[in-house]
């Protein structure tokens, strides 16, 4: 296949010219049977977010001409010059949904830019019935002002029983925030160890990777956003190493970043001068936006995987960038596997995949087909936004898409199993975050994903919130009803960033909400001068795939052309970017009216609350399945951090379809699994760590009195009541004899 970056200016000029917007004739609507609606597009939820802008904005100066008062837009600049652009120039959001209070209901927290406070939107749903929120950032010292905040994840790092807030930084260091007993955030950056040196990050991850109860961080890094460079030039050396903190206890954290091999990355590989493939030279790190901590095994210890961005450096065996790049295959999923004690070994190679590397960007944690084995999903840069810059429309070499645990250790692209495509053409539109949830509660767990960027010479208007619904086989179908035209046409004109998921007004369905850092004004399609071309244009490809239709594309350098119509190997650049408005919050409540049951889990993890307790007090790490009645099990992970710069609800919400009830099995971090049965519809159920495993090798004797003493010193602490510790003992010795005799 040839790459040709003039054939793109071609291809960018004809469809500049185009003044018509794409239309096509939409696909059946999907089976969610699911309506979102946007309660924070209108005045009533108190959500008043807008992104500020970060100040690597001032970078675009770059292009303008100054000899002349005022200075006016560079209608000269070689494709050379085009790396010097800054990177998410308006920042770059991360959403976390938390029950900051511990009060029932879930609040949000968003990032914001430098001088603008951080939000902290608590829900006022259990104090006044209606589901509205009042920021309290600054008041309760969360609002990180002079920070350029980007991801954010939050846990009890010290099992005191309240949530702290890590809050990462694109520009300098990244803070540690200890929830004190009022409600108030102290930052315990500098003691704790964990400002991360002033590198760049994107997203974090609370995970317990060496077993000990208390909750570590790792980092997800990528390089100094000021110019693009890094995009499109050097494909490693200015790219910063992922960071793991290991909690020693006290909030003191160690930085064991280089001796838990997290640094030594595998499957990197480099063209040299002698047009030889070779493994990139020293100590090589990737562009990573998403990282995860999660036990994919299923083996007791948390592993940790990052998703890297091969972004416009051209792969082995693709011809050669006109960057003057080497080609090089550096956008790879890298999964950490963990020997029990926190030390990693990269087994990407374990990845049974017909096409990598890829541009990944956002994480996500499900078992789609019901086999028991953990799967995943990863975001990508899409279809139609990798066509635009590559000679012909290209299906297939950059979707996002799901991968099928082989129950070896390993992974199977859906593309290998020809499930990679959606049903009726697979296109996919731009992804950062992702979440893998049961949002219409068939019991199936589906996938949602949103995303859209200034992309270097053109901001793809790709995705109006792709939410795939699974047939229970892990085969997906876009659902394209379950937002209005308008609520989805809104979206997609939004650069959405962050995304997180969680039940926020506790009717049983899952809700999400997502954070742009600017929006596409709509007006935009008409013409405008002074050249009367319109600065969104419609997607010029036809896959037949769900979202062609509503593919579009906004220029930000467009290719200069001779009178004969040749590009002249020169850009003009279109400011336009630099007005458009500033990004906002997005709350979707689900507004489900299908008749499917649900049932919620909390994990509670009880170190410090029963004799031989080990698991983290928010139970992170713990793996859920729920089974209902004569149907298929689900598998929930409870995970601090995964997506894109973003984390879901702890809280996990299974869909039981039309059954009335099902059992719950836990996998805790380092090995435990407990077993609760007749949990009913609508039941929402604390479940706290019983450190005797179902499938002990002890006696029952010893096995009964031990989950018997357990349970009663988490009553004697108020972790559970009478009534809750009965039934656990009851479905403890029921499990006992089911692991052994059914």
């Amino acid at each position: 296949m040839k790459r040709s970056y003039l054939v793109f200016a071609r291809l960018f000029f004809l469809v500049l010219l185009s003044t018509s917007i794409a239309s096509g004739q939409s696909p059946p609507p999907g089976a969610g049977g699911v309506t979102f609606a946007d309660i924070a597009a209108g005045d009533g939820a108190g959500i008043d977010y807008r992104r500020t802008r970060s100040a690597r904005d001032s970078r675009y100066e770059f292009f303008f001409d100054f000899s002349v008062t005022p200075p006016v837009p560079r209608t000269d600049i070689p494709m050379s010059e085009i790396p010097e652009a800054p990177q998410k120039s308006r920042g770059a959001p991360g959403v976390c949904l938390f029950d900051y209070d511990n009060d029932g209901d879930i609040d949000i927290y968003v990032t914001n830019g430098p001088g603008t406070s951080n939000s902290l939107y608590s829900s006022q749903l259990v104090e006044t019935g209606a589901l509205t929120f009042l920021d309290i950032g600054d008041q309760v010292g969360a609002g990180a002002t002079d920070q350029d905040s980007t991801g954010c994840v939050a846990g009890d790092i010290d099992n005191d029983g309240d949530k702290d807030l890590y809050v990462l930084s694109s520009s300098g260091d990244n803070l540690l925030l200890e929830q004190q007993d009022d409600g108030t955030f102290l930052d315990i950056t500098a003691s704790s160890g964990t400002s991360g040196a002033g590198r760049s990050a994107t997203s974090a991850t609370l995970g317990d990777v060496n077993n000990d109860g208390l909750l570590d961080i790792a980092v997800g890094n990528i390089f100094d956003m000021s110019d693009s460079k890094p995009i499109f030039v050097v494909p490693t050396d200015l790219n910063q190493h992922n960071q793991l903190f290991i909690n020693q206890g006290n909030n003191v954290f160690l930085d064991t970043s280089q001796q838990s091999g997290i640094e030594n990355l595998a499957g990197m590989l480099i063209q040299d001068e002698n047009g030889d493939t070779v493994p990139i030279p020293g100590n090589p790190a990737g562009i990573t936006w998403s990282i995860a901590m999660v036990d994919y095994d299923l083996d007791g210890d948390i592993d940790l995987f990052t998703g890297d961005d091969q972004a416009a450096i051209p792969p082995i065996g693709f011809p050669p960038s006109p960057f003057g790049a080497p080609n090089a295959d550096r956008g790879l999923v890298h999964v950490f596997r963990n020997d029990g004690a926190g030390r990693f070994d990269d087994v990407n190679s374990m990845i049974d995949s017909p096409l990598l590397p890829g541009s990944w960007m956002g994480l996500s944690f499900a078992d789609y087909n019901h086999d028991g084995r953990m799967d995943f999903f990863n975001s990508n840069f899409g279809d139609a936004n990798i066509s635009l810059a590559l000679e012909s429309p290209l299906l297939g070499f950059q979707p996002s898409r799901w991968f099928f645990g082989d129950g070896a250790g390993g992974f199977v692209d859906a593309l290998a199993l020809g499930q990679g495509q959606l049903p009726g053409v697979t296109s996919t539109p731009f992804g950062w975050g992702t979440s893998s949830v049961d949002y219409d509660n068939d019991g199936d767990t589906d996938i949602l994903f949103v995303g859209d960027i200034q992309a270097g010479p053109f901001i793809p208007l790709s995705n109006p919130v792709a939410i795939l619904n699974n047939d229970g086989a892990g085969n997906f179908s876009a659902d394209l009803s379950a937002l209005t035209p308008e609520d989805a046409d809104a979206h997609k004109l939004r650069a959405e960033h962050g995304m997180a998921t969680g039940d926020l007004n506790n009717d049983g369905f899952v809700d999400f909400v997502s954070a742009s850092n600017f929006s596409v004004p709509a007006e935009l399609r008409q013409p405008q001068p002074p050249l009367n071309l319109p600065l969104i244009i419609p997607n010029p490809f036809d896959f037949g795939g769900p979202w062609d239709a509503a593919t579009e594309f906004s220029p930000v350098f467009a290719p200069n052309m001779d009178q004969d119509g040749q590009p002249t190997g020169t850009f003009s650049f279109i400011p336009a970017l630099l007005e458009f408005p500033d990004g906002v919050l997005s709350v979707e409540i689900n507004n489900a009216d299908n008749g499917n049951r649900w049932v919620q889990v909390q994990a509670l993890g009880a170190k410090g609350l029963n004799t031989g307790g080990t698991v983290n007090r928010d139970g992170i790490g713990a793996v859920i399945q729920f089974t209902p009645k004569r149907g298929n099990p689900a598998m929930q992970v409870v995970s601090a951090g995964a997506g894109y710069a973003s984390q879901d609800s702890l809280i996990k919400n299974f869909g039981l379809g039309d059954a009335s009830q099902g059992h719950i099995d836990i996998l805790w971090p380092g090995g435990v699994k407990n077993r609760l049965y007749n949990v009913k519809k609508s039941e929402k159920i604390l479940f706290p760590e019983i450190p005797f495993s179902i499938d002990t090798r002890d006696n029952f004797i010893v096995y009964f009195f031990s989950v018997a003493h357990s349970l009663t010193e988490l009553e004697q602490k108020g972790a559970i009541d009478e009534r809750q510790a009965r039934r656990f003992l009851f479905s403890a010795v029921r499990a006992f004899f089911s692991e052994r005799y059914l």
